[in-house]
């Protein structure tokens, strides 16, 4: 039998609290009705983000490191919605710096072919 990650017993403990199961837990999060019975040991960028948005209940340091209570008071609900827009600007900053180095990347590599091409057609 698989062993099961930490956080995957920690998010069916949760799943379990909201009297849901894991299939439809998944959907509820926007992920594939079996993300969750596959889920091996870290929970994608996407599916995290769904989690929060849904379950603003949860406490996140829990969930991903076993930090404090399950369940955040409504007081520090406000709180996690900081810490994720936080977290959520810079992911986006640096998805952004990536994308730039992408785009570098690709533009070198179209001027590299083009030379190429240049080439083999002065030889051919």
């Amino acid at each position: 039998m698989e062993e099961l990650s930490e956080i995957k017993k920690r998010l069916l403990s949760f799943i379990d609290y909201i009297n849901s199961n894991p299939n439809d837990f998944s959907v509820k999060i926007g992920m594939s009705r079996a993300y969750i019975r596959t889920l091996k040991d870290e929970i994608s960028t996407k599916a995290m983000r769904n989690i929060i948005l849904n379950f603003p209940q949860l406490n996140i340091y829990w969930l991903v490191d076993g930090r404090g209570e399950m369940i955040i008071s409504e007081e520090r609900n406000s709180i996690n919605n900081e810490s994720l827009t936080f977290y959520l600007k810079e992911e986006n900053r640096s998805l952004k710096e990536e994308n730039k180095l992408l785009l570098k990347e690709n533009a070198m590599l179209l001027a590299k072919l083009e030379l190429l091409k240049g080439s083999s057609s002065k030889t051919g």
